[in-house]
């Protein structure tokens, strides 16, 4: 192994990329397992339907109860090897902070947009049931690879040009 990493701050930028590592990982989940709550337009503005705090901080609640257990995790591990106590110190600071940023930053941005944003323009009453990327993801067409082969369109030499058209029961996202 290189000296730098085997010194006190080497050892520190480790903890510090397995931290945001991990991170990174835990925002994937708390996206996966969040269900966006359902709401209605009125008046230009978004809420809650049904109304209440266990719905409001639903997602709240979960980056907590999945960011504790992934810290005090990382915390156990990283305190098992006793070298170096200072930098593993800074590391674990600085890499914790990173890591709920980079859980809270994964985690908005598969997220769904704004339903503030999105009621602004809807009429009275419209309902909004907002989706997340995994669920999105999850009931999705399939890919063309897995359709039948009587289905799926003939391409040209050209990437995405079609020789026949499509059966009208399938859709041009797939």
């Amino acid at each position: 192994m290189p000296d730098w990493l085997t010194g006190p701050w080497g050892r520190a930028c480790l903890v510090v990329v397995g931290f945001v590592a991990c991170g990174a990982l835990a925002g994937v989940i708390w996206n996966a397992w969040w269900e966006p709550p359902s709401g209605v337009a009125y008046q230009g503005m978004w809420l809650l339907d049904p109304a209440g705090p266990d719905v409001a901080l639903s997602g709240t609640a979960l980056y907590v109860a999945l960011a504790f257990p992934v810290g005090l995790v990382l915390g156990v591990v990283v305190s098992a090897v006793p070298r170096h106590e200072v930098a593993t110190l800074v590391g674990v600071v600085v890499g914790s902070a990173l890591a709920a940023w980079v859980m809270y930053s994964i985690g908005h941005l598969l997220g769904p947009p704004d339903p503030r944003v999105l009621a602004a323009g809807e009429a009275d009453f419209t309902t909004s049931r907002q989706t997340s990327w995994w669920q999105r993801r999850r009931h999705a067409q399939p890919p063309a690879i897995s359709r039948p082969a009587r289905l799926a369109p003939r391409r040209s030499h050209r990437i995405g040009r079609e020789l026949s058209p499509r059966p009208a029961h399938i859709s041009r996202a797939g």
